[in-house]
């Protein structure tokens, strides 16, 4: 999607062009599960607003990548904007810790890289922080989001367990995402994730008394600040 000067101007793109792409894809009937998060990156003096998706489809993975990406495209251009995207196939567990990434983001163009320069003494970057850290300020509510759905209810989302505060507990949000969406692929038993995911079934069980109330139809996923 097209990169922009303006930090309000990219955002609100993006936002415009997700919903319609929503709209376009039906996710909710078209997939097993999706995972999204929003990510904003510095590269060419411009800003670049851009979501990932982790989506695991009914159909075949190879049509449903294509018609996607074609779907991505319409979506940018009832905008009038120029699209811009790329998928491929990858195991669930990396694709997840790759998205999951802290919000400042990791690599060239990063704002953990922008913050970085900047207390190296590089001029242009401080400026891009600055002119960052005020849009943030400016824009309270705005909040880099993970997304997760689940086409159909597991027996994991209906628990009544109520969840320990969010904010605080030493459980990362890359260790929940591996647990829900294993949950939505229909791996729910505490033995099976833990065989899985390399860990104790009480480690898992730990996990589980962290994770949000479940919503009907919403995968329970926690949002950190």
């Amino acid at each position: 999607m097209d990169l922009h000067r303006d930090l309000h101007r990219g955002h609100d793109d993006l936002a415009r062009v997700r919903t319609s792409f929503l709209k376009l894809a039906r996710l909710n009937h078209t997939t097993r599960a999706y995972l999204r998060s929003t990510e904003v990156t510095r590269p060419d003096a411009r800003w670049n607003w851009h979501d990932h998706w982790i989506i695991v489809p009914i159909g075949n993975a190879d049509d449903e990548r294509r018609l996607l990406l074609d779907l991505w495209d319409d979506a940018c251009r009832q905008h009038g904007l120029t699209p811009s995207s790329y998928a491929q196939r990858s195991t669930t567990d990396s694709a997840i810790t790759y998205i999951l990434k802290p919000r400042e983001g990791s690599g060239e163009g990063s704002l953990r890289d922008v913050l970085a320069r900047a207390a190296r003494g590089d001029a242009d970057a401080v400026d891009d922080w600055i002119e960052w850290d005020r849009w943030r300020q400016a824009h309270p509510r705005v909040r880099f989001r993970h997304t997760m759905f689940a086409a159909t209810a597991t027996k994991a989302e209906t628990s009544t367990t109520v969840p320990r505060d969010q904010y605080t507990v030493a459980v990362s949000d890359s260790d929940l995402g591996r647990m829900s969406l294993l949950a939505a692929l229909g791996v729910t038993s505490k033995r099976q994730q833990a065989s899985i995911l390399g860990v104790n079934p009480s480690t898992i069980a730990r996990r589980r008394r962290h994770l949000p109330a479940p919503r009907p139809g919403l995968i329970p996923f926690r949002v950190s600040a």
